[in-house]
């Protein structure tokens, strides 16, 4: 065997060693590429023990080749498989650590709940019923808590009458204090509210399984819920809609300009003949409105450039919107598609900005063909 053949087998080892640990190197991430260099340089010295054994005893090179490559499968195949497992075992760990990281945060969530639940209690007492204050609030706690009327029943010894009187009671009550939303109520991670703000900025409830063209209250609680894994009160959402700029501007409800004379005339005139028709033709009124979105910016890092809100209001408050970038030509007429899908009954839509422009963006034939789906009307 000559010394160029011997050299260049020594050569083929380093660079089977260097690739196999460069494949270590590259398949984990980029660390610890040393990690092979035992298991590697162990084989890689048993070949140069068994070249010189060979040697001795004047081996042919074919059987040198032989074995030489014979002993560099199972070092592949070996550090191949440890790739794998360190794989497997790290995104096994980062799965766990964000599992643990939402079971903390939906615990802090609930904690701050039953806090907000205590602060709500201090003031309440069902006068109609004989227990003490003390009792009433543990029926409450017990029933926010899961517990059925059969349970607390026989946990607290109550009646199960009174049970329902206390919680009725309570219902009430929280629903009195509850008329008005603050900063108490915001209780999300930064973190969980961009990436809630971002979701509703940025796509639309389909694409997240959610069964609505447009995004509504219950849509986003939907989607905290399913961001944060945990469950977040219809209350908490009408915060931070509130707090996000996702809701209408009081300076710009009807409710606000009704004491100027044109809107209580218009009120009195053409809005009475539309809310006749809704109610003959069993429809629904909803208050068309366009809100910028400037104020959000600051919130969430992955907006349009010039964010606005279009919304519909119902009469009962209820809203449903989209946000749009305002170089969209066609946001309008793609939100009056999706308020027509969104309700089955006739939609009588009061637009209270840019309605003659608004309208040439759907166009004549498109408003004819929706008319018995969506019917537009000017604003006062």
């Amino acid at each position: 065997m000559s010394i160029f053949v011997v050299i260049l087998l020594i050569f083929a080892s380093v660079i089977i060693s260097a690739g196999v640990i460069f494949g270590e190197y590259v398949y984990t991430n980029k660390r610890n590429p040393f990690f092979t260099l035992i298991p590697v340089g162990a084989v890689w010295v048993l070949d140069l023990v068994l070249l010189l054994i060979m040697l001795i005893a004047g081996a042919k090179l074919a059987a040198w080749l032989t074995t030489f490559y014979i002993f560099q499968i199972p070092v592949v195949l070996g550090v191949v498989s440890l790739i794998i497992f360190r794989k497997k075992r790290r995104e096994g760990a980062i799965a766990e650590q964000q599992r643990e990281a939402r079971i903390r945060t939906a615990r802090k969530m609930e904690e701050e709940k039953h806090r907000r639940l205590l602060e709500t209690l201090r003031g309440f007492y069902c006068a109609e019923s004989k227990m003490k204050a003390e009792g009433q609030r543990e029926i409450v706690i017990l029933s926010s808590s899961g517990k059925s009327i059969s349970e607390i029943s026989a946990i607290s010894g109550a009646d199960e009458k009174e049970i329902q009187l206390i919680l009725k009671a309570f219902e009430r009550y929280n629903t009195r204090i509850s008329s008005e939303v603050g900063t108490s109520d915001l209780i999300l991670t930064p973190e969980q509210e961009e990436a809630i703000l971002t979701n509703v900025i940025n796509s639309l409830p389909y694409d997240h399984s959610i069964a609505s063209p447009l995004w509504t209250k219950q849509a986003v609680r939907t989607l905290a819920a399913d961001l944060t894994d945990s469950s977040v009160s219809l209350r908490i959402i009408s915060a931070y809609l509130k707090h996000w700029g996702l809701t209408v501007p009081q300076r710009q409800t009807i409710k606000y300009r009704s004491s100027i004379p044109v809107v209580r005339t218009w009120l009195s005139g053409e809005f009475e003949n539309i809310r006749k028709r809704a109610s003959e033709e069993n429809g629904e009124i909803m208050w068309i409105y366009t809100v910028p979105l400037d104020a959000v910016n600051s919130i969430s890092a992955f907006m349009p450039n010039n964010p606005v809100m279009i919304c519909a209001v119902s009469n009962d408050g209820s809203i449903g919107f989209k946000v749009y970038d305002l170089s969209n030509k066609r946001a309008f007429d793609d939100f009056i598609d999706s308020l027509s899908e969104a309700f089955k009954c006739k939609i009588f839509a009061v637009v209270n900005e840019n309605y003659n422009e608004y309208c040439k963006v759907v166009g004549k034939e498109k408003l004819k063909f929706l008319s018995d789906k969506v019917e537009l009307f000017p604003s006062a």
